[in-house]
């Protein structure tokens, strides 16, 4: 005979499961995300839109595209947050340099600051920012010119697994806006 808990317990569990599911559609059906949909916060404090150039269809070597926007700032200045979310990665490589992965607060926008000269004291894996807060400082790492100082921003739309790095391009410069 077959006892009644041993049959119930795997039924509960999934209807739990369910029922989670349930309410994590009909959250972001309902909730009106900034910057997953329509517009995010220029990430260097002083520049304003009308001083960027759109460089996201910009060749690069071979036949890859730039899939970014450069934006040009003295050297140290503060590079904020677009939009709410989460830091997904600290990296450090040849050709972004210092850069940070940052996901968006439905893990469904992945942006990308490269080339900083240093991070925010403090930031680190993991760490929730809000809109605005400083993640780190204009530079020149990785392959930046030294006379140029800038940072280098990409964003991603993501799958549901929140892979950064398998992520689709999305042209920044139609997404950003003064603060």
């Amino acid at each position: 005979m077959v006892e009644p808990e041993e049959t119930l317990a795997p039924l509960v569990f999934r209807l739990i499961l369910f029922l989670n599911a349930c309410a994590l559609v009909l959250l972001a059906f309902f909730s009106d995300v900034p910057g997953e949909s329509g517009a995010i916060l220029l990430p260097v404090q002083g520049v304003t839109p009308d001083e960027l150039t759109d460089s996201f269809a910009d060749g690069r070597d071979f036949f890859r595209r730039h899939g970014a926007i450069d934006i040009r700032a003295p050297w140290g200045t503060p590079v904020v947050a677009s939009e709410d979310g989460v830091i997904h990665r600290l990296l450090e490589s040849d050709r972004g340099g210092l850069g940070i992965y940052q996901m968006g607060p439905r893990s469904r926008r992945c942006y990308y600051y490269g080339h900083l000269a240093r991070y925010a004291f403090g930031l680190e894996e993991g760490a929730l920012v809000s809109r605005g807060d400083v993640l780190g400082f204009v530079g020149t790492t990785g392959n930046a010119s030294e006379d140029a100082p800038h940072l280098h921003f990409a964003a991603y739309d993501v799958e549901s697994d929140g892979n950064c790095f398998a992520g689709t391009p999305v042209n920044p410069f139609t997404l950003l806006v003064a603060d």
